[in-house]
């Protein structure tokens, strides 16, 4: 009985240690951030505001984010070209312990709207459909051209991103195997949230 117990003791040691021997390596971690709120988020933006400069609230928002990343050891900054994407980078990046390096990047802006609506976005997702507008992108375009501009930074270990809406929530998507045309209903960021993504040495993508 005794050498029974020490039998299933090993086999269940042995086992849960070949696991995670075998299971493949965090290499790089990527945190997804929405940016804070600015005045074109408002029902009605105020007489003088720049639509895309943060709100006091968003000034805000940026700072408590920027107090939950204070110990977070990031070598990479990067944000959209957009001025609200960029304030609520600098804002967080000005209270992390550890510094790193901030870059802008037009590749983590939202997708090219080619004439059409966000209305009409969503509808056809709900339809199961990313369509490409004429003279615009699909969410899959917007996809392929932030994971290619993440190729390059593929031996930085820690990155984050500043962006918008349906650019977070793809790249969320993409970690957890979402299909495309669901991928902002199910994992759409509110204003100065974020998320946290692992990328393994196979090149798979998960959320922890």
């Amino acid at each position: 009985m005794r050498n029974t117990i020490i039998f299933v003791l090993f086999a269940v040691l042995t086992g849960i240690f070949g696991y995670f021997y075998s299971s493949p390596k965090v290499v790089q971690k990527i945190i997804v951030v929405r940016h804070a709120e600015a005045y074109k988020n408002l029902a009605k933006i105020p007489e003088n505001a720049e639509a895309d400069s943060l709100t006091t609230l968003g000034e805000k928002q940026a700072k408590a984010l920027g107090k939950i990343l204070e110990n977070e050891r990031i070598d990479l900054w990067i944000s959209s070209t957009k001025k609200r994407a960029m304030q609520t980078r600098d804002i967080a990046f000005a209270q992390n312990n550890h510094g790193g390096e901030k870059v802008t990047s037009q590749a983590f802006l939202s997708m090219k709207k080619g004439g059409k609506s966000w209305q009409w976005r969503t509808q056809n997702w709900k339809e199961g459909k990313d369509p490409r507008p004429t003279e615009g992108e699909s969410l899959s375009d917007a996809t392929k051209r932030c994971l290619q501009k993440l190729s390059e930074y593929k031996t930085t270990k820690t990155i984050i991103i500043f962006s918008h809406g349906d650019i977070c929530a793809t790249l969320i998507g993409h970690a957890k195997q979402t299909t495309m045309y669901q991928r902002y209903e199910k994992h759409a960021l509110p204003l100065a949230g974020y998320a946290k993504i692992h990328v393994l040495i196979n090149g798979q993508w998960y959320t922890p």
